[in-house]
């Protein structure tokens, strides 16, 4: 018996027991970023699997058990993103208080004739 649970925000867990190794198609588009997560049911153990591509899809590698697969999605290098843009933001600000202050100082600094 298979069952497929959805969240809405991409998350899908799917539960399968197999009696042998088997291999898990899943028509989601293949992008480097998804993971997948096996817990098995019976043992407690948690096992990563690999999402490998399939055509266009995704094909993961299930072994014999009862399993519970998490799949989510982990946009590659999103830490290094927030970061660049973080540091960018803040470059912005401190240019842009330089050029206020400059401004400022040089009006002050005109005599008026």
């Amino acid at each position: 018996m298979t069952t497929i649970r959805d969240a809405s925000w991409g998350d899908t867990w799917v539960s399968v027991s197999l009696k042998r190794a088997s291999e898990l198609y899943r028509s989601e588009a293949y992008l480097p970023g998804w993971r997948a997560t096996a817990l098995n049911t019976t043992t407690g153990a948690t096992k990563s699997l690999s999402v490998d591509r399939a055509g266009l899809i995704e094909k993961v590698d299930v072994p014999a058990g009862t399993w519970t697969i998490h799949f989510h999605y982990h946009a590659p290098y999103i830490e290094v993103s927030t970061a660049v843009s973080t540091v960018s933001w803040v470059l912005l600000l401190g240019v842009a208080a330089t050029v206020g202050v400059r401004r400022v100082r040089k009006r002050k600094g005109k005599v008026l004739a």
